[in-house]
């Protein structure tokens, strides 16, 4: 678990300017996240950098919302893990997690998310569901999608 503070502009330009796409079997670099509702609103959006470490735990830093939200206006405890499932005619899939969770007192506002890699020459993404529950008005569903930050 890591310790971040909320959208910093330069640090969201410093991820948007540095490459981003995994390697066979890890999920290593910078990630672009869009949280959905299932009205097809947005509900979270936010950037970050994945660093699988040995087994299945995946290091998350540079973590950043795209936008404030009282749900989660404070620090954050952010945790993933990945675990390859393997490589079918090119194609690399794995199953991701990822929690991210308020470390202030009072309520605990908890965003969880489970998915699957897809990746091959031309397409990466990790897709699948959210959810978070908390506090009054911190509470929902939907999908997601995450796409790595490619160099310009």
């Amino acid at each position: 678990m890591r310790k971040t503070r909320l959208l910093i502009p330069s640090v969201v330009i410093l991820l948007a300017s540095c490459g981003g796409t995994s390697t066979s079997g890890v999920i290593n670099g910078n990630w672009s996240a869009g949280l959905m509702n299932p009205d097809a609103s947005v509900a979270f959006g936010f950037v970050a950098k994945f660093t699988q470490q040995s087994g299945t735990a995946v290091t998350v830093s540079n973590f950043n919302f795209n936008q404030t939200s009282s749900c989660f206006s404070g620090q954050t405890n952010d945790g993933a893990t990945f675990t390859s499932t393997g490589n079918s005619n090119g194609v690399q899939t794995g199953k991701f997690g990822m929690t991210i969770s308020t470390t202030s007192q009072g309520a605990q506002n908890v965003l969880t998310m489970q998915g699957n890699l897809q990746s091959n020459q031309t397409n990466e993404k990790i897709a699948g569901t959210w959810t978070l529950t908390g506090a009054s008005g911190c509470n929902g569903s939907g999908t997601f999608v995450i796409t790595p930050l490619v160099s310009p």
